[in-house]
């Protein structure tokens, strides 16, 4: 909720540091970088050994529905003078309560969804073995 928070005080007239722009920039990237690293590992992992290539298109092709609808949702709010419907506020309030509803959504998926490893040794054995979470045995898991 900082994004609406700093927009009303540019609205307000004042002007923001160069340090909040670098924070603000600094955070988005860490973003976007733990979060298409962690997506595609999760995608290329999961998928199996004949299917990885078309899984890893289909988790970029969200990125790009996702970017398709942001572009609607300007569209859908600029004026014929090129101005905007509504507040600046209100537009990253509708993005955060979007996350929201999303990621609440997501919750019985991801309780639900049981972790499978596909084995990478070639056609020979494309069978996957499913992986013993942590949670599921209530030990540590080894990582190497």
């Amino acid at each position: 909720l900082l994004p609406p928070h700093v927009e009303t005080r540019i609205a307000a007239g004042e002007a923001p540091s160069i340090g909040l722009q670098l924070l603000a920039y600094l955070v988005l990237t860490s973003a976007e970088v733990l979060v298409s690293v962690t997506g595609l590992e999760f995608a290329y992992t999961q998928a199996p050994t004949k299917m990885k290539s078309a899984v890893m298109a289909l988790f970029l092709a969200s990125t790009a529905l996702g970017n398709l609808f942001t572009a609607l949702v300007n569209l859908l709010i600029t004026n014929a003078d090129g101005s905007t419907a509504t507040s600046d506020v209100a537009y990253f309030c509708f993005f955060v309560a979007l996350m929201f509803v999303v990621a609440v959504a997501f919750v019985p998926f991801a309780y639900t969804f049981r972790e499978q490893t596909f084995v990478q040794g070639g056609e020979d054995d494309p069978r996957p073995h499913e992986v013993e979470t942590a949670a599921a045995v209530g030990q540590p898991q080894q990582l190497w």
